[in-house]
C-alpha cells in the first residue's frame, strides 16, 4: 500500500521537534512529510526519512493577489503570509493547509496524519497501516451517539478524531471534485458535502467516506487514549487521564495526545486569538503543561498547577530521551 504520512509544524518548532523525534524512534522504515515555514527548519530534526515541505513566503502585494485568486482556482499553491493570517483565525489555517495537501497528494492509497503535539510511545503508525487492510477510516473514536458532554449531537454518526488517523482519499471524491477553497470550508465544517450538518473538523470528509461504503475502525482507548464508542474514558491509564483537573489528558500505550498545544503556543508568542475565550484558556493550559514536561528549564512566567505534578513526573520518566 502506498501511504502518505504527514504532520505540520508551522511556527512551533519546539513542539514539533518532540513529536518528530518520537516518530523516528518508534517507526524505523516510514518516511514523514513535515509542512513548515522556512524559519522553522533550523530547529527541527535532520533525518533522511523526513521530507520538509516549505511554505513559500511572497511579497505582501503578491500575497494579497493570491488570496483574491484563491476564489477562482481549482488548485493553488500556499502562501506563507496568507497562511499565517489564517492561523490567527483558529482552524482556518489548518484547514487551508489540509485542503492543499489533500489536493496534491490524494493519489496515495491511504493518508495518515498526526498532530505535532502527539508523542509516540510505540509503533502506532504501523498499527494504522495494518488495520487498513480491512478498514478505510481508522483512529480514535469521536463519539457523538454516546457523547458525555453534549446531548444535542446524539443523532450524528460516530467518526474519528484527527490527532492520529488514517483515511483512504479515493472514498472521498469531493477531494478532487470541488475547488480547493471549498474543500477548505468543508474541512472546517463550514460547507456540507453530504447534506448533513456535522460538528467537528474534517467530519464532512469522514462522513463522505462512510457514505461511500468505507469501513470505520476505532482504536482502543488503552492504545490511543481518548474516548470509547460507548462514551467512556476508562482505560489502563485512567489514573493519569482522569485526574481531578479541569482539563484531561489522552494517554495510551501507543501515543500521548496533549491537544491544542500549537494554538496555545501561538497565543503565548503571537497574542493570537481563536475567537473563543474558553478555548484560548484551554490551549494555554495545554501549552504550559507541555513545556513543563519537555522543556522544564524554559521560562514561561506562569505557575503550573500543582495537581499536574503526577503527569509531569510521568512524562519526565517515560520520555527522558526525547
Amino acid at each position: 500500500m502506498n501511504v502518505f504520512i504527514w504532520t505540520e509544524c508551522l511556527g512551533c518548532p519546539l513542539i514539533g521537534k518532540v513529536s518528530i523525534n518520537s516518530f523516528l524512534k518508534f517507526h524505523d522504515s516510514h518516511k514523514l512529510n513535515v509542512f513548515v515555514f522556512k524559519e522553522d527548519i533550523k530547529s527541527l530534526p535532520k533525518n533522511k526519512r523526513i521530507i520538509y515541505h516549505i511554505i513559500k513566503k511572497n511579497s505582501f502585494f503578491k500575497s494579497l493577489k493570491y488570496r483574491f485568486l484563491y476564489n477562482f482556482k481549482k488548485k493553488y499553491t500556499l502562501d506563507a503570509n496568507n497562511l499565517k493570517t489564517y492561523f490567527k483565525k483558529g482552524h482556518k489555517g489548518t484547514a487551508e493547509l489540509w485542503a492543499y495537501i489533500l489536493k496534491k497528494f490524494s493519489s496515495y492509497d491511504a493518508m495518515i496524519h498526526f498532530d505535532s503535539d502527539v508523542i509516540f510511545c510505540n509503533s502506532a503508525i504501523d498499527l494504522l497501516i495494518k488495520e487498513s487492510n480491512n478498514y478505510d477510516l481508522i483512529g480514535q473514536c469521536r463519539p457523538y451517539k454516546n457523547n458525555s458532554n453534549n446531548d444535542y449531537v446524539r443523532d450524528l454518526p460516530d467518526l474519528v478524531a484527527t490527532c492520529c488517523f488514517l483515511f483512504k482519499p479515493s472514498l472521498a471524491p469531493s477531494i478532487k471534485r470541488i475547488k480547493q477553497k471549498d474543500l477548505r470550508l468543508a474541512i472546517q465544517g463550514r460547507r456540507r458535502l453530504t447534506g448533513k450538518k456535522l460538528l467537528d473538523f474534517f467530519d464532512q470528509i469522514s462522513h463522505e467516506i462512510l457514505l461511500n461504503n468505507g469501513k470505520i475502525k476505532f482504536i482502543s482507548v488503552d492504545k490511543f487514549g481518548g474516548t470509547s464508542k460507548e462514551g467512556s474514558r476508562k482505560s489502563n491509564f485512567s489514573n493519569l487521564n482522569d485526574m481531578n483537573t479541569k482539563y484531561k489528558m489522552d494517554i495510551g500505550s501507543m501515543l500521548v495526545h496533549f491537544s491544542a498545544v500549537g494554538s496555545g503556543y501561538n497565543i503565548w508568542k503571537n497574542k493570537a486569538r481563536s475567537g473563543s475565550r474558553t478555548y484560548d484558556t484551554y490551549a494555554l493550559d495545554r501549552f504550559y503543561l507541555f513545556m513543563k514536561c519537555f522543556y522544564p528549564k524554559e521560562e514561561l512566567n506562569t505557575k503550573i498547577r500543582s495537581e499536574y505534578k503526577p503527569l509531569i513526573d510521568y512524562f519526565h520518566k517515560t520520555f527522558i530521551n526525547l
